[in-house]
């Protein structure tokens, strides 16, 4: 379904004029804003913090490897690349994600 921003703008128009006919029919209790992240979200965010907090990373790798990407003469054949990705669903199925 779309809906463009002329159909908002007259939906918008709609309600305002009817409040205005109707007070107190559409009176809110005005709450502040908040932001809930999932499980998933907050989850990622801790490991995040994690490794950047840690030591273990090792910088040379990971230069060698933008070195590699930049030159061109980075290769992952497909079978390593199919491999992992069986991999990941395999321990994302059994994590129940």
């Amino acid at each position: 379904m779309m809906i463009s921003t002329n159909q908002v703008a007259r939906v918008l128009m709609v309600e305002r004029a009817y409040v205005n006919l109707q007070p107190g029919l559409f009176d809110v209790e005005k709450k502040p804003d908040r932001l809930e992240l999932s499980r998933f979200a907050q989850e990622l965010t801790t490991a995040k913090e994690l490794v950047l907090k840690s030591e273990e990373i090792r910088a040379d790798n990971i230069n060698e490897l933008k070195k590699q990407i930049k030159e061109g003469t980075y290769y992952k054949s497909g079978a390593e690349i199919a491999g992992k990705m069986i991999n990941r669903c395999l321990v994302d199925e059994l994590a129940g994600r």
